[in-house]
């Protein structure tokens, strides 16, 4: 069975402004480093006048790749930090990078820590979280008679329907958590009295949404 992972739904972006600097937290979805290093060097080209650049990413379904930069900032006072949020909330695939354009007014290290850390996390939190859940592709053929009711019964389930095929019968398509998938069966079997039929189509990891508040 595959292995289920955390990460950013899209890309997102926020600003705030602390004591005249300007912090831009701008989250990534990415699936290799070198995609990583990509935005990072886009954004270095578009934020050219920026004072400092400072990024973090996790990437790998077993979180294997770490990296972090201060770029400029003092030792431990940005990149860290930012990772830190990462790992906090358990994520992975994802980079995060904070432009600073300075104000003038120093911050000292725990108001950098604090303004970083904040960034980053508000780039994640703009973003939204998904879960990449195991998932059994699933396609389940039934009579027209029967769909109304089929169809219905998919509703109120915990699954994703992908395609509607109609022939000489109704031909679903659906994606089911594969820790569900076997009870799902079951309870559409005897839903239908058997008059069903169901087939495997494989395995493969969907954005699942994450739970309200996870």
């Amino acid at each position: 069975m595959k292995k289920g992972f955390r990460t950013i739904a899209q890309r997102a972006a926020v600003e705030h402004v602390i004591k005249k600097s300007r912090f831009i937290g701008a989250a990534y979805p990415v699936q290799t480093v070198d995609e990583a290093l990509v935005h990072l060097e886009a954004v270095r080209k578009q934020s050219w006048d920026a004072s400092h650049h400072c990024y973090a990413y996790i990437i790998g379904e077993n979180s294997e790749q770490k990296r972090f930069s201060d770029d400029g900032e003092p030792q431990g006072t940005a990149g860290m930090p930012m990772l830190d949020v990462l790992q906090k909330k358990d994520l992975t695939n994802v980079l995060v990078i904070v432009t600073r354009y300075f104000g003038g007014t120093l911050l000292g290290a725990g108001g950098l820590v604090r303004a970083y850390a904040g960034a980053a996390g508000a780039a994640v939190d703009a973003a939204g979280i998904s879960v990449m859940t195991p998932a059994q592709r699933i396609q389940c053929a039934c009579s027209y008679p029967l769909w109304g009711r089929v169809e219905h019964w998919l509703g109120l389930q915990n699954v994703l329907v992908q395609t509607t095929d109609f022939a000489a019968d109704v031909r679903c398509t659906v994606l089911v958590q594969t820790t569900h998938a076997e009870n799902f069966q079951t309870q559409l079997r005897n839903f239908c009295d058997g008059k069903v039929e169901i087939g495997l189509l494989g395995e493969e990891l969907v954005a699942w949404p994450a739970p309200s508040g996870a």
